[in-house]
């Protein structure tokens, strides 16, 4: 017998924690980074963010523990400048292994921030 599902996607679900919350939410996936195999360019790639992300706060080693992380900001003006300041858009990278996807959820579910390099509108 089949059950029926209510999947529920990572968007989703971003989604309705950024409403519930009514906070804006920056996304981070450091998946590609959190799972490559090559220990050397890991230690580069790590090393390389750490000219964008606070490492005496801790920000830094939280991004890196973990293949997902999310950070609630009261404003989308917080959320996209922290988006924008430690995360370069995909098109600045001439190596795409250095991209780590970002993006920031409104508590309304658009996006209005990426770092793909074309923001969406809406």
């Amino acid at each position: 017998m089949l059950v029926a599902l209510n999947l529920q996607r990572i968007d989703n679900i971003i989604a309705g924690f950024a409403a519930s919350k009514d906070k804006y939410v920056l996304y981070i996936n450091t998946s590609n980074w959190y799972y490559m195999n090559d220990d050397t360019k890991k230690a580069q790639i790590k090393e390389y963010y750490k000219d964008y992300i606070p490492v005496d706060t801790g920000e830094h080693a939280e991004v890196f523990d973990s293949p997902d992380t999310f950070i609630e900001f009261k404003t989308e003006i917080n959320a996209t400048a922290t988006a924008f300041d430690w995360f370069p858009q995909k098109t600045e990278l001439q190596d795409s292994d250095y991209y780590i996807e970002v993006y920031v959820v409104a508590p309304n579910g658009t996006i209005p921030y990426n770092n793909l390099g074309i923001t969406p509108t809406s």
